[in-house]
Parts: structure tokens; sequence; C-alpha cells
């Protein structure tokens, strides 16, 4: 099992109160039917999870999540990992490609 490590950082201008609210929304893929897992459309021997470092679980994409807290802070993170997982017992080798959206919301 192959695993990347990312952070979602926000860097705020002013002091006002106000959280963040995401969505992960496929590109070049599509989800498994419990839409936990981004399955390349080159490859579907193998499927990518979005996982919440906070609590392990993995993230459900097309689903709001609460990204930020809301708060004061100038500066804000998220940590995350990208964990690459096999579909199939039976993998095909070779390159795959698969992408995904972040959209951000005010809250």
């Amino acid at each position: 099992m192959k695993e990347a490590p990312f952070t979602i950082n926000e860097d705020r201008t002013c002091k006002v109160s106000y959280g963040l609210s995401a969505e992960l929304e496929p590109l070049t893929s599509t989800l498994s039917p419990d839409k936990s897992t981004l399955i390349p459309d080159d490859n579907t021997s193998v499927g990518i999870k979005i996982i919440n470092s906070d609590n392990q679980q993995p993230m459900e994409f097309k689903k709001e999540f609460l990204l930020i807290p809301k708060t004061t802070s100038m500066q804000n993170s998220r940590a995350f990992v990208a964990r690459l997982i096999w579909m199939t017992a039976a993998p095909t080798s070779g390159v795959f490609n698969a992408g995904a959206i972040v959209n951000v919301y005010y809250r």
C-alpha cells in the first residue's frame, strides 16, 4: 500500500471570524459505490482513498465536510493522506491517472 500525505493550508489577510467547509469532486475518475474511493478511468484495478489524518477515516467524495472550524487564526491547515489500494486480486500493471478538485466554501 502506497501513501502520500498532503496538507490543505489557509492563509488569511484579516482577523475576521469564519470557517471553511469543502467537498471533494472527482476528475478523470469514477467513484466506488460508497463514494469513498476514486477509481482511475485508465486503470480500474487501483483506487485512491483520501484519509482524514485526524481520525484515520476515509473521506466521502461529493459530500460537504468541515475543513476549518470557525476561527480568527490567520494560518490554518488540515492534514490528509492519499492512500493507493487494490480494487482487484489481479491488478493491471501500468500507469494510471486520477484527480479530484477541492471545492471550498466560507461558513
